[in-house]
């Protein structure tokens, strides 16, 4: 029986009888979760920067938003708008656009073409919640297999994030836009 402490609490993670070979329960890799928990790590210090950063929120946020907007337009004038989905937004919603989402089909080489440019992108959930190994073991179990939640699973393989944050150049933006545009035009 593998018992870990948290919270406090004595907890049976149930992994003996899951199927797998050993009773890991950390996966190096960012987004596969085995426990169920949260991960808090706010000190004095943090919390005092923080509080003098959020004065600067709303400024932020609106570069972002500006940013955004022209993402998009960039992506339309481009032409790329049937290779690169952006994410949509609500009637009557705003986003800050913590992260600049795409769809888009090949993301694997597109990300290791922007990759060999000096573009970092980001692929934030490649796991479905409902395929996480947390949620197929013990009491935990949901009860999914792949090919339950198609449509998250979907987006799951084609999402990935363009680099956007409150200081990027119209200058920086051109050159992922461009860089996007030469990934294509090979294809």
């Amino acid at each position: 029986m593998t018992i870990w402490l948290l919270f406090g609490e004595a907890v049976d993670l149930g992994l003996e009888n899951s199927g797998q070979a050993d009773s890991t329960v950390y996966d190096p890799t960012k987004y596969y979760n085995f426990l169920i928990g949260m991960n808090s790590r706010l000190d004095t210090m943090q919390a005092a920067i923080l509080n003098v950063k959020m004065n600067y929120l709303p400024e932020w946020n609106q570069a972002r938003q500006r940013l955004s907007q022209r993402y998009s337009v960039l992506l339309a004038e481009t032409n790329l708008l049937d290779k690169l989905c952006p994410q949509t937004v609500l009637q009557n919603a705003e986003s800050v656009y913590h992260l600049y989402v795409v769809t888009c089909e090949e993301r694997a080489a597109l990300t290791s073409f922007l990759g060999k440019q000096g573009i970092a992108t980001g692929i934030y959930y490649p796991v479905p919640l409902h395929l996480q190994k947390v949620y197929q073991l013990g009491k935990h179990d949901l009860g999914y297999k792949l090919g339950d939640l198609p449509v998250s699973e979907w987006l799951c393989q084609r999402t990935m994030a363009l680099p956007l944050f409150p200081e990027m150049t119209e200058e920086q933006q051109d050159y992922i836009i461009q860089s996007i545009k030469e990934f294509y035009s090979k294809r």
